[in-house]
Parts: structure tokens; C-alpha cells; sequence
């Protein structure tokens, strides 16, 4: 169970990170990088939402 919260941790990280760069693609207006990011974005937030979902049903 500590690998799962440990994964679920890093995985906010990374997201927060992907969404700072969200940001900073957006103001410089470069909007293909920014795609990739959203689309990156999307896919590491609803893993991480089945992951904490899991840590809730245990707790």
C-alpha cells in the first residue's frame, strides 16, 4: 500500500508540474506544445484520480 500513496504522490507532482507548463505554453502562445500538454495533462490527472479513489476505498 505505501508504493501505491508513494505513486500517488509523485503522479500530483508531475501533475502540477504539467499544468505550470500548461500555463507558461499558453502565455507564449505556443499552442501545439500546449495541446500536448493538456492532452498529457488529462491522462496523468484521471490516474491519478482511480489511484486516490483506491487509497479512499481502503482507508
Amino acid at each position: 500500500m505505501a508504493h501505491v500513496v508513494t505513486l500517488a504522490d509523485r503522479l500530483a507532482i508531475y501533475a502540477k508540474s504539467l499544468r505550470k507548463n500548461i500555463d507558461k505554453t499558453n502565455e507564449l502562445g505556443e499552442m501545439d506544445i500546449n495541446a500536448l500538454f493538456v492532452d498529457i495533462s488529462r491522462a496523468i490527472d484521471k490516474r491519478l484520480w482511480f489511484l486516490e479513489a483506491h487509497l479512499k476505498t481502503i482507508a
